[in-house]
């Protein structure tokens, strides 16, 4: 079922997404700038299953396979969902089509990807807050591991272009990279 709203919340089963990230930034400043005019969403707890395959590495130029367990810290209600991001573009912004399901069981979700040759998962854990300001979605995002970031989501990179320049965001922090290539930078670094 795709969202009825047309606003950017997660679910449906396949939504346009226009994205960057703003790293090496304090999301507190970021969350200050925007909360007196923002909409809240959420606040929840994920747990992301990267999923990769030894058999099949090209599809990964073609997207990133996950199964997403969110947990709303308000609510306490729990969903589970798979995705497929196909990518479309990383230029100025990351552009994707995101096919995404509810599933009901992770555990059979994983057995069934690793019988079709998906055997590589790995688990990141990530707290997120979630707002709407000025019609575009501002996801912040504390990883377990350290990492911290704000993501943008709009309708066009036009869009994103402008809040960033309003919010006045050094365009040397913006990142159209996704978390698993951010994960990877940060592993080489080490």
């Amino acid at each position: 079922m795709n969202n009825p709203s047309g606003d950017y919340f997660f679910g449906g089963n396949m939504e346009r997404e226009i994205e960057v990230k703003i790293l090496n930034t304090e999301l507190e400043k970021i969350e200050d700038k925007i909360k007196k005019d923002a909409l809240f969403l959420l606040e929840e707890e994920q747990v992301n299953i990267l999923i990769e395959s030894q058999n099949y590495k090209d599809y990964r130029k073609y997207g990133d396979l996950r199964i997403r367990h969110t947990r709303d810290t308000n609510t306490r209600e729990e969903k589970n969902y798979l995705t497929f991001k196909e990518r479309l573009s990383t230029e100025g912004a990351r552009e994707s089509l995101e096919h995404t399901t509810e599933i009901s069981d992770i555990d059979e979700c994983l057995k069934i990807l690793a019988l079709l040759g998906y055997e590589d998962v790995k688990y990141l854990k990530k707290h997120r807050k979630s707002y709407i300001y000025k019609g575009l979605r501002f996801d912040l995002d504390r990883w377990e591991e350290g990492l911290a970031y704000c993501e943008i989501e709009g309708s066009s990179r036009n869009e994103i272009e402008k809040i960033l320049d309003e919010l006045e965001i050094d365009k040397n922090n913006i990142s159209t990279k996704s978390i698993r290539e951010l994960k990877r930078e940060g592993e080489n670094k080490k």
